[in-house]
């Protein structure tokens, strides 16, 4: 994944290496973390490899999905774990997207996101920061459960009021509206 402050890199081990433009490593996500989360024998994000990560608009967070059907979002620069859920995906994740706009009011401490696996089900998540500590809760909504087969690209727009109120028109021809 790329922004303009980063390339992130995930491996089979789990590790997600995070550079700079200037090839210089700045943050190891997973590592010593995946180790906590390794302790736990049942825990299914033991031995997972990432399969799917992508950088925020500003590269304050990196989403990530993981071959037992994990997602984490981290915080790059603490390189720690803002929240982590093992109970929407019973398969591998093919894609995750951060969206550049909120899916949970306009309060820029929630982040949108959008999730695949490899069996077709499609997930939109709103991560928002609660008021006590800091934590992250994820709110979620299916959006595709299955039944339509395997989802092969997937890409996060943004809804059409967002798009109107930048461009200032719908697009629908000339400055009347006519065609």
């Amino acid at each position: 994944a790329v922004n303009s402050k980063f390339i992130a890199v995930g491996a089979q081990n789990g590790d997600i290496w995070v550079f700079d433009l200037f090839e210089q490593l700045k943050a190891t996500l997973g590592g010593k973390t995946n180790n906590i989360l390794n302790e736990n024998p049942n825990s299914v994000f033991k031995g997972a490899s990432v399969t799917s990560i992508d950088l925020s608009l500003h590269g304050d967070y990196l989403l990530a999905g993981y071959g037992s059907g994990v997602i984490i979002l981290w915080d790059i620069f603490k390189e720690s774990i803002l929240k982590s859920t093992d109970d929407l995906h019973t398969s591998p994740i093919t894609s995750v997207r951060l969206t550049s706009f909120p899916m949970a009011g306009n309060d820029k401490s929630n982040i949108g996101a959008v999730s695949v696996d490899a069996g077709g089900l499609v997930n939109k998540l709103a991560f928002s920061k609660g008021m006590l500590w800091s934590t992250y809760s994820v709110e979620t909504e299916c959006l595709l459960d299955g039944t339509a087969g395997q989802i092969l690209a997937m890409e996060a727009l943004p809804p059409l009021d967002f798009v109107e109120g930048k461009c200032g028109s719908t697009g629908t021809g000339g400055s009347d509206g006519s065609r």
